[in-house]
């Protein structure tokens, strides 16, 4: 009877003890099942804010670049037109300069001219090379005057150049040459006059900038 009763004792406590294991597999498979659920909504959570944060990333970059180019734009137009309003000085300089033929001092200019390249050339023998025009100014007496000044023999060209006005002296030889058309000299000048130009343009903006602030 004790040893029966042992028995039932024994079997109530292990099954008693089974059960409450069971119990506590069950409330840690539901615990588990909760932290893999909540991992797997933090995870999507995660990925959701990196995404959002690449979004944003992607947005900030392509506002950056768009300003990057706008103010490229903005430079590249402003310099385009500084580029038009120089180009558009030098275009009134040269009309000016080459307007030169028609100003009652050009005959002397054309002396001076003259006197300059046989001046810079080496040599005894020149000739000097004019456009039809500009012949009329080359009388005998005048290229007597010149050769007398220079010291060197000077003659006219009996072939006439195209050229605007000046004039390109040419040792007899022909090994030497000094072109000192209007042509040439305004090419020769161009770069600096653009520079001067530049500096005067941008002196003058940065007076009007300063007497705004």
């Amino acid at each position: 009877m004790l040893s029966n009763n042992g028995e039932i004792l024994a079997r109530v406590i292990m099954g008693d003890a089974f059960q409450e294991a069971e119990a506590i597999l069950e409330k840690a498979e539901k615990e588990a099942v909760s932290i893999r659920q909540e991992s797997v909504r933090m995870q999507a959570e995660m990925r959701r804010q990196a995404e959002s944060d690449q979004n944003q990333l992607d947005i900030f970059l392509a506002k950056a670049k768009m300003i990057s180019q706008a103010e490229l734009q903005a430079r590249m137009e402003l310099i385009d037109q500084k580029e038009e309003i120089l180009q558009g000085v030098l275009d009134t300089l040269r009309k000016e300069f080459f307007s030169l033929p028609g100003h009652p001092d050009y005959p002397s200019i054309l002396m001076r001219l003259t006197l300059q390249g046989l001046a810079w050339l080496e040599g005894d023998d020149f000739i000097c090379q004019v456009n039809s025009r500009d012949r009329v100014w080359f009388t005998a007496p005048v290229l007597e005057s010149m050769s007398a000044e220079s010291r060197k023999k000077l003659s006219l060209d009996e072939q006439v150049i195209d050229i605007e006005g000046g004039v390109v002296i040419v040792r007899r030889d022909g090994r030497l040459l000094y072109d000192n058309s209007l042509g040439a000299i305004f090419q020769r000048k161009e770069e600096a006059m653009r520079s001067a130009a530049a500096r005067q343009f941008f002196r003058d903006e940065e007076s009007g900038m300063k007497s705004q602030g």
